[in-house]
């Protein structure tokens, strides 16, 4: 792995992005994202047993919850976007 991309993984891993539901979702509120995709994000990391305090969380349970959308575009949309919140 690069090294660039080593520190931007590190980085997101301890980037907080709040404690709660409400705080995380307010982190979001100027990104890309809706408050249905954060919330069901959020709840797919807790139900994956993660921690959503944190970016690299909160990325991990953006592109697992885009596994439940019905179809590909919105999916691959979803996790473009998740993806690029690590840059």
């Amino acid at each position: 792995m690069s090294d660039t991309i080593s520190n931007m993984v590190h980085k997101a891993m301890y980037k907080p992005v709040g404690k709660t539901v409400d705080e995380v979702i307010a982190w979001f509120a100027s990104k890309p994202f809706s408050q249905k995709e954060v919330f069901l994000a959020h709840a797919t990391a807790l139900q994956d047993g993660d921690d959503p305090s944190t970016l690299w969380r909160m990325v991990q349970g953006l592109t697992a919850s885009a596994r439940s959308l019905p179809h590909i575009d919105a999916r691959v949309s979803l996790e473009r976007r998740a993806g690029a919140l690590l840059c």
